[in-house]
C-alpha cells in the first residue's frame, strides 16, 4: 500500500487511539528538532526511550503521515465519552443534539468537549446527508422504472 494512501486513511480516521496528549508532545517535540533522539524525547515526556519509539512506531504503521501529524498536534483530543452533564459516560453518538448545540453555545473552558461536540454534530449532518442522497437516487430509480414500463 502507497505511503499516501496510508496516510490517507490515519487521516479519515483522525487521531483517537492513536494521539493522547503525550503523543502530542511527542511529536511536537520531534517538530522541533527533527534529529532529536528518542531518549531525550522520552526524558522529556517522562517515558522511556523504547516507549518513544513504540509509539512512533504505532502512528507510522496506521499510515499517519507527519503532516497528519503535525495537524493532529494542533486539534484538541477526541474524547471516546461525553465527560459533562446527563450525558457522562456516555458516547457521543448517543448523546441528544440539544445537549451537543448547548455545549457549543455555553462551553468555553473545555476546547476537547467543544471539539467532540463539534465532530459528532458533524458526523450526524454527513450522515444525514448521505441518507437523503440515498433515497432521493432511489426516488429516481424508481421513476424510470415506472417510466420505462409505461411506453
Amino acid at each position: 500500500m502507497s505511503t499516501r494512501r496510508r496516510g490517507e486513511r490515519a487521516a479519515s480516521r483522525g487521531h483517537s487511539g492513536l494521539l493522547d496528549d503525550v503523543g502530542k508532545r511527542i511529536v511536537e517535540l520531534l517538530q522541533s528538532d527533527g534529529r532529536r533522539s528518542y531518549a531525550s524525547v522520552g526524558t522529556e515526556v517522562g517515558l522511556s526511550e523504547a516507549a518513544v519509539r513504540q509509539r512512533v512506531q504505532k502512528l507510522i504503521e496506521a499510515g499517519a503521515t507527519l503532516e497528519d501529524m503535525m495537524q493532529w498536534t494542533n486539534e484538541p483530543a477526541l474524547l471516546p465519552r461525553c465527560p459533562i452533564g446527563d450525558w457522562r459516560g456516555k458516547p457521543w453518538a448517543e448523546v441528544d443534539d440539544g445537549f451537543l448545540h448547548w455545549i457549543l453555545r455555553k462551553i468555553f473552558d473545555r476546547d476537547d468537549v467543544r471539539f467532540c461536540a463539534q465532530k459528532e454534530l458533524d458526523r450526524r449532518e454527513a450522515e444525514w446527508k448521505a441518507q437523503k442522497l440515498a433515497q432521493a437516487q432511489e426516488q429516481a430509480h424508481e421513476l424510470e422504472y415506472r417510466s420505462g414500463a409505461l411506453f
